[in-house]
């Protein structure tokens, strides 16, 4: 019998080449892991962006001018939709009455706000890459229905009510 105390060169390059194809393979997982959370972070993100854009506009749906109307003139509504264009009369506490129009380019997909007020008019960019903006007013029931999609992440549908 003989006292080995050493790996052969054999046996140094077998456990070598099985070591580095155990990495290769941990660092592919990593990837496919790395790959997979970036899309789901990716998809979250426009979740919550698409959310927040359907709060804006329930925010500018219940701050409003609720002063009494001159009943000798026509009232005007304060939501009106046409043309890829939601239109919301509203009031900001600094300004005053101030006019919100959701705006969807066709072209360019993106989702943009206008403010007009008596001090001119603000263009505010709200997102790019929508893949859908539809509004519709159902005057029957007195709401409002807003599905809005931003690439190929989840489609959201809001119902406002306008009483």
């Amino acid at each position: 019998m003989t006292g080995r105390r050493a790996m052969t060169m054999i046996e140094l390059l077998l456990a070598l080449s099985l070591l580095s194809g155990f990495m290769a393979a941990v660092i592919s997982w990593t990837q496919i892991a790395g790959n997979a959370g970036s899309r789901l972070t990716q998809s979250l993100i426009e979740r919550n962006v698409a959310q927040t854009v359907l709060q804006l506009i329930h925010d500018d749906l219940v701050t409003g001018d609720f002063a009494k109307p001159d009943p000798r003139t026509e009232a005007r509504p304060r939501v009106r939709v046409r043309q890829n264009t939601l239109t919301i009369e509203t009031r900001s506490p600094s300004i005053g009455p101030i006019t919100h129009e959701y705006r969807f380019g066709l072209i360019a997909q993106n989702l943009s706000r206008f403010e007009r007020s008596e001090s001119g008019r603000i263009e505010h960019p709200l997102l790019t890459g929508i893949a859908q903006f539809d509004c519709e007013l159902y005057e029957e029931t007195k709401e409002l229905s807003v599905t809005l999609a931003i690439g190929n992440g989840p489609t959201l549908t809001r119902r406002y009510s306008l009483k």
